[in-house]
C-alpha cells in the first residue's frame, strides 16, 4: 500500500536493482480516500555483463618511510626532460652546490650517492657532471635515506642517495624512445632510447641518453672601502658572466640469467661522458680618489671533459633458510 500524494496527474515508476525501470502512465487521483488498483508491473531483466575489470593505481610523487623519503620520478610530468642532477633539486632536504660541487642532505654534508645500490665513487664534479647528464626518463625513483638500513655502505655521514634505474621484468621485447627541447635563456634538448627484453630464465637492457643545456649564471657586486693612507674611499663595481654548453651522453647494458632454480647471475655497464665548455667574463670598475677610475676585464674560457665507465658482475645465490647472498664486483675507469 502507497499513501496517496495529493489530488492530481502523476507518472509512477517503479526500479529495483538488476531491473530495467517501469512506468505506468497518467495515474489520476481525484480524491485522497479512494482505492486505486494498478495493472501488474513487470519489470525486464537489466543485467550488464561486465567483460573486463582493469585497475590503475599511480604512485605518489612523494612516500615517506621510516628510511626516509621516495621520490617516485615517472609520477611528475615536470621531470619529463628533466636530468637526475635537476630532479635532485627539486626534491625535498635536497641542496646542490653547484659552485663549490657539494650534495647535501637535509643540511649535512658527507651524503652517499649510490646507482642501483652500487656507490658512485667519483670526485664530486665529476658526479655532479654525471647526475647532469643522466636522463630522469630511464630512473624510477630516487630514495632520499637519512637512516638507511644494513644493506647500503655505511660510509655516508649525511646519508643516502639511491637512485633507481627502470627495469621491466615482463617477457618479450619492447622499446621505447624519448625527445624533449625547451628554452630558458638559452636553448635545451635531449632523447633518450630504451630497450628490453627476454624471458623467464634470461633478461637484458639498453640505453642511451643525451642532453643538451646551454645556460647562463652570474653575478653582480657593488662596494665600497675606506683606506685613509690613499686620501679617502675607493668605490668598486664587479660584474661577472659565466655561459655553459652542456653536452652529456649517458649509455647503460646489462644482462642477467637464471643459473638453475636458486642463483642469478648478471653484468652490467654504465658509461657517461660529460663536456662542460664556459665563458666566463669578469668586468670590474674601481672608482679612486682625486675622481680617476681604473678598469679591468678578464675572460676566462674553458672546456671540462670527464669520462667514466663503471662495469659490475653479480652473483645472487639463494643460501639455506631461503636468504640471498649477494656477491659484487665492480671496477671504474674514470678520466
Amino acid at each position: 500500500n502507497l499513501s496517496l500524494p495529493p489530488v492530481g496527474n502523476y507518472l509512477l515508476r517503479v526500479s529495483a536493482i538488476g531491473y530495467q525501470d517501469g512506468f505506468v502512465n497518467e495515474v489520476v487521483v481525484l480524491a485522497r480516500k479512494e482505492r486505486y488498483d494498478l495493472e501488474r508491473i513487470e519489470l525486464a531483466n537489466g543485467a550488464v555483463e561486465l567483460v573486463t575489470l582493469e585497475v590503475k593505481a599511480r604512485k605518489l610523487q612523494l612516500e615517506q618511510l621510516p628510511e626516509g623519503t621516495i621520490v617516485n620520478v615517472q609520477s611528475s610530468i615536470l621531470t619529463k626532460g628533466s636530468s637526475a642532477l635537476q630532479v635532485l633539486e627539486r626534491s625535498p632536504g635536497v641542496f646542490i652546490d653547484r659552485r663549490n660541487n657539494n650534495i647535501s642532505l637535509n643540511g649535512r654534508d658527507g651524503v652517499t650517492v649510490l646507482l642501483n645500490g652500487k656507490t658512485l665513487r667519483l670526485p664530486l664534479d665529476a658526479l655532479l657532471g654525471t647526475l647532469g647528464g643522466m636522463s630522469a626518463d630511464n630512473i624510477e625513483k630516487i630514495e632520499l635515506l637519512t637512516s638507511p638500513g644494513a644493506k647500503y655502505d655505511a660510509d655516508g655521514t649525511a646519508g643516502v642517495i639511491n637512485i633507481v634505474l627502470k627495469r621491466n621484468e615482463e617477457a618479450g621485447t619492447r622499446g621505447s624512445i624519448s625527445l624533449n627541447a625547451g628554452y630558458g635563456y638559452r636553448p635545451k634538448a635531449g632523447g633518450s632510447l630504451q630497450l628490453s627484453g627476454g624471458g623467464a630464465a634470461s633478461r637484458w637492457y639498453a640505453n642511451y641518453a643525451y642532453t643538451h643545456d646551454h645556460s647562463t649564471d652570474g653575478d653582480l657586486g657593488a662596494g665600497s672601502e675606506t683606506v685613509p693612507a690613499r686620501g679617502g674611499g675607493i668605490g668598486f663595481d664587479f660584474r661577472n658572466n659565466v655561459v655553459h654548453r652542456n653536452n652529456n651522453h649517458q649509455l647503460g647494458l646489462g644482462f642477467e640469467r637464471q643459473v638453475g632454480e636458486e642463483t642469478l647471475l648478471g653484468f652490467g655497464v654504465q658509461a657517461n661522458q660529460s663536456e662542460d665548455q664556459f665563458s666566463t667574463l669578469n668586468q670590474a670598475t674601481y672608482l679612486l680618489p682625486q675622481d680617476s677610475a681604473f678598469q679591468a676585464r678578464i675572460n676566462v674560457i674553458g672546456r671540462n671533459r670527464w669520462r667514466n665507465v663503471t662495469p659490475n658482475l653479480f652473483l645472487e645465490p639463494k643460501v639455506f633458510g631461503g636468504g640471498q647472498l649477494q656477491l659484487d664486483a665492480n671496477y671504474l675507469y674514470f678520466t
